[in-house]
């Protein structure tokens, strides 16, 4: 924008003319937009880089907690089989072990429940569940 603008009053220096008063009000009135679409780029640049980070730790939060589902879903799926006295004491080790983990999921839970209401506000009215 400042190019156009410089060349404009080149072109009427050159010439040792006056700059017409339109076009120095039009060039004016472009710089001054100029400033504010710069200032709305960088705002919503801004506000896409805070959304892509908190999306990014969603996926990475939302991937550990499947994992430890996954993992439940599997010694459920042991302990289906019935009792294996053999292995009672190492799956009694890894259930033991394996539940001990639950505090660290139920704070991934509530790490997505604070992810998605800083996301909100992000997500269009129309694009909401009702």
């Amino acid at each position: 924008m400042n190019a156009l603008s410089s060349k404009e009053k080149e072109k009427y220096m050159k010439a040792k003319e006056l700059i017409p008063a339109d076009l120095e009000n039009t060039l004016a009135e472009l710089s001054e937009l100029d400033e504010e679409v710069q200032e709305a780029i960088q705002t919503k640049q801004a506000t896409l880089t805070k959304l892509y980070r908190l999306c990014q730790r969603y996926y990475q939060v939302m991937q550990t907690a499947s994992d430890w589902l996954e993992d439940a879903q599997e010694l459920l799926h042991l302990a289906r089989n019935g009792l294996d006295v053999e292995n009672s004491e190492d799956n009694l080790r890894n259930h033991v072990e394996f539940l001990s983990t639950e505090k660290q999921f139920q704070g991934h839970m509530e790490e997505l429940q604070t992810l998605v209401s800083d996301m909100e506000p992000f997500i269009p009215v129309a694009g909401k569940e009702e």
